[in-house]
């Protein structure tokens, strides 16, 4: 079991002695010194940017309820909301990363007829409660909701085997065609089932 040195690396031999080891050890407590400043002032420049104001837009998902049992929605209307909102970084930076952002309920029935056109600003209301308390809504896209109800109609509609079926070569069919009911109710707008 000899050892031969002479043929190890001259950098290699040097790193391992007791001088150049003490000041590897040195060297790596300054790289993790820098490090550390590095990652302190880091959290500074975060907290000073996240304390200024700005402005950005968010999506809100819109769900509507109470609609009519007989009407039938025939447009549709946004599945979102946009809001241009202002505040502080750290207030939009929930929203940025879709944290607290919940449905917003829009109800379609007032108690005594159903609408034909919301105006968002007006539902302010109901869209607060999903912000922050300093933030503000500087706009809303769209302003206006509309909806257009039709009359609700069932109609019963016999099903029809297509009988004149042709097929290419080598294709046919198996057994002949069954049908397990005669007829099937459609619903739907008037002016779609006439």
């Amino acid at each position: 079991l000899g050892c031969h040195f002479n043929k190890i690396p001259q950098p290699l031999l040097k790193y391992f002695r007791r001088d150049s080891l003490k000041s590897n050890l040195t060297s790596n407590k300054k790289i993790l010194l820098f490090t550390l400043c590095v990652f302190i002032s880091f959290i500074f420049w975060l907290l000073t940017v996240l304390a200024k104001t700005y402005t950005d837009n968010i999506l809100l998902p819109v769900v509507y309820i109470n609609k009519p049992g007989d009407k039938i929605l025939t447009n549709s209307p946004p599945e979102l909301i946009n809001l241009n909102i202002q505040g502080t970084g750290w207030e939009l930076i929930t929203y940025a990363l879709n944290f607290d952002i919940k449905p917003v309920k829009i109800n379609l029935w007032s108690g005594k007829k159903h609408f034909t056109k919301i105006s968002t600003k007006s539902r302010l209301y109901e869209l607060i409660p999903q912000l922050h308390e300093n933030v503000y809504i500087i706009n809303i896209k769209p302003d206006t909701l509309y909806f257009q109800f039709e009359n609700k109609q069932s109609k019963t509609v016999p099903v029809k085997v297509k009988t004149d079926l042709s097929f290419q070569n080598q294709f046919g069919l198996s057994e002949n065609i069954k049908l397990s009911r005669d007829y099937v109710i459609v619903e739907g707008p008037v002016s779609k089932l006439e």
